[in-house]
């Protein structure tokens, strides 16, 4: 999840996760589709957000 009301665009999340974070026109950050960047770099570009403007979320489980 991305906060863009928080998101300064300082670019750590594309620098540590390239092919999940991108900027925008507005250089804030917006999710790649599909994201292919393994998990761990996924995590550590939300742990290094100074802002706090990112967050994991659990995958959705199907119900059944």
């Amino acid at each position: 999840m991305i906060d863009r009301d928080l998101c300064l665009g300082t670019g750590l999340c594309v620098v540590y996760a390239p092919q999940t974070f991108a900027h925008d026109d507005e250089t804030k950050a917006v999710l790649q589709d599909p994201p292919h960047d393994a998990e761990g770099d996924v995590a550590t570009a939300v742990e290094a957000c100074p802002m706090g403007a990112l967050a994991l979320r659990a995958p959705s489980s199907a119900e059944g």
